[in-house]
């Protein structure tokens, strides 16, 4: 009995096939259909990434194979997976789409440094997408690294500073920091005291050596397999004074060493009110006293 179904053996795909239908009722009846039989592709094959440098990613794949329908675009997915060291991410940058029309290959750009990316690509035909995903894991290339962070200064003496710093944040760090480049200058001169490299598991630096009462800048930048970073914004500290009388005013909270030893002969100090040009302050220093006069 006659279910409405009937299945007829196709020989070429895709094609359109003229369909007689004859109807045996009181008389007969014929029908003519046109049917066309379009197959959706299979999966994309030989799909590699490469990195062609710390934001962009170069995609490569193949045709379909055993595949005869005729494949008008390819489909492409991609998400960040994990930027570096961080902690995995599903959320940023997720599921942004790209179309391929006319080649094997694609270029995507604006993406993170030192970056895994996953991505999917499907194949098209006009009666739509590949059944099965193709993916892979491609990575970004290192980049220079952002400015190492919570700056420090931890010892003062007349004769030495020492300074800590972290490692940039994760998300600015771009890839596996090799070195770590210090420099101390010192402020009135403009002069470099010194400059030192640590290794990437160090962070910390001492400098010994220094002139009393004097002001210094420190600053360090990073280093990863792309380059050296930027420096740091400056840590500016001052020596200690040193001698027999030592002389430190506040002003606006700031350390200033008025003198660090006495002369032979002695010296004298004197501190005016700006507006007034009032003396407020006296000292008199000699050889072996030292005596004040507050006015």
């Amino acid at each position: 009995m006659f279910d409405g179904y009937i299945s007829l053996p196709l020989i070429y795909l895709p094609a359109c096939y003229l369909l007689f239908l004859y109807a045996f009722v009181s008389c007969v009846f014929a029908f003519l259909f046109i049917v066309c039989v379009v197959l959706v592709p299979g999966n994309p094959v030989n799909f590699t990434g490469v990195a062609l440098n710390a934001t962009s990613l170069q995609l490569n794949w193949s045709r379909p194979i055993n595949t005869n329908c005729t494949v008008i675009t390819y489909k492409l997915t991609y998400w960040l997976v994990r930027q570096g060291e961080c902690s995995p991410i599903a959320v940023e940058n997720f599921d942004k789409k790209r179309n391929a029309t006319g080649n094997h290959s694609l270029v995507i750009g604006d993406l993170l440094p030192d970056t895994l990316y996953n991505v999917i690509i499907k194949a098209k035909s006009d009666a739509g997408v590949s059944a099965g995903d193709t993916w892979i894991k491609t990575k970004t290339n290192e980049s220079v690294p952002g400015i190492p962070v919570a700056i420090d200064n931890t010892l003062t003496s007349s004769r030495s500073l020492a300074f800590t710093w972290q490692p940039p944040t994760c998300r600015n760090r771009n890839g596996v920091i090799t070195k770590y480049y210090c420099k101390l200058v010192t402020t009135e001169t403009s002069t470099l005291f010194k400059e030192i490299s640590v290794s990437p598991d160090v962070t910390s630096a001492t400098f010994d050596g220094l002139t009393a009462c004097t002001e210094y800048r420190f600053k360090v930048l990073a280093q990863t397999s792309a380059g050296n970073g930027s420096f740091s914004g400056a840590v500016t500290v001052t020596t200690d004074g040193e001698g027999m009388y030592t002389c430190v005013l506040k002003i606006n909270n700031n350390k200033q060493c008025l003198y660090s030893a006495i002369p032979k002969i002695g010296m004298v100090i004197e501190l005016y009110n700006m507006k007034s040009l009032r003396k407020i302050y006296t000292d008199i220093v000699k050889n072996k006293q030292k005596q004040s006069n507050h006015e």
